[in-house]
């Protein structure tokens, strides 16, 4: 069963008197006759409520929009800047493939991880994704250790 443009039609002429409808102020009552000067005084508010009702929704979506994705979103690049402004030799990182390395140089916007003793791998600072910590030789006494709780 298609729909052809005969059909479709009458339906789109329907959906758009129903939202024209919907978009009109709503009159305050709906009295006799009145003077001229009483119908302009009860249609100003009337339209300033109309256009309050379509703005305010816009206003409150974008705030939203705003709070709820892109402040947040502004807070972790930054966040993301001073780790990599503060990266030094000796620091243990996990890059964002999930490497753990310790940090033996860093050179501009790059950075020389050791992945392993003597292995040496240029990655730009860009892929560091977080900080572990400082490279600790002596192993965790028996007293640290999560088995021991």
């Amino acid at each position: 069963m298609s729909m052809t443009l005969a059909t479709l039609t009458p339906l789109f002429a329907r959906a758009v008197v129903s939202v024209a409808f919907w978009l009109q102020p709503m009159q305050q009552g709906s009295g006799g006759a009145a003077a001229p000067g009483a119908a302009n005084a009860q249609a100003a508010p009337g339209g300033a409520g109309g256009l309050l009702g379509t703005v305010l929704p816009l206003v409150l979506f974008v705030g939203f929009f705003y709070f709820a994705i892109l402040r947040p979103n502004q807070k972790q690049r930054d966040e993301q800047q001073k780790l990599h402004g503060s990266l030094m030799k000796g620091d243990r990182v996990v890059t964002t493939g999930g490497m753990l390395a310790t940090v033996s140089g860093v050179d501009g916007d790059e950075i020389v991880l050791e992945i392993a003793e003597k292995v040496k791998v240029r990655f730009k600072k860009e892929a560091i994704a977080s900080k572990v910590g400082a490279k600790s030789d002596k192993p965790a006494s028996k007293s640290e250790s999560p088995a021991s709780k």
